[in-house]
């Protein structure tokens, strides 16, 4: 894999799930922003955001899909908001970074 391909899309709309499969059969490394962020604060997504409230928790998101992106091509899906921003910037950025 020669870029990073980034998933986003609505909770629930299967981005894991795909995300997975793609990794799987590009043979590329597969990296969950969201289970990253819970194995780093020992604790659920919502409860993250209830205690620290949304901008804390979309800049640790945004840090950890910035740390994603730094390392060798894979398959990235990031939460919901993460990657607005970085999208934006990214989409003509030239490392060739997609987002679907």
């Amino acid at each position: 894999m020669k870029r990073h391909l980034v998933l986003i899309g609505l909770p629930g709309a299967g981005k894991t799930t795909v995300g997975r499969m793609v990794a799987e059969r590009l043979h590329a490394g597969f990296v969950d922003i969201d289970t990253i962020l819970i194995r780093k604060e020992g604790k659920p997504i919502a409860l993250i955001f209830a205690e620290k409230g949304e901008p804390a928790f979309r800049e640790m998101e945004r840090k950890e899909v910035e740390i994603a992106l730094a390392h060798e091509p894979s398959v990235v899906v990031p939460g919901v908001a993460g990657p607005r921003s970085r999208a934006r910037s990214t989409a003509q950025d030239p490392t060739g970074t997609s987002f679907i």
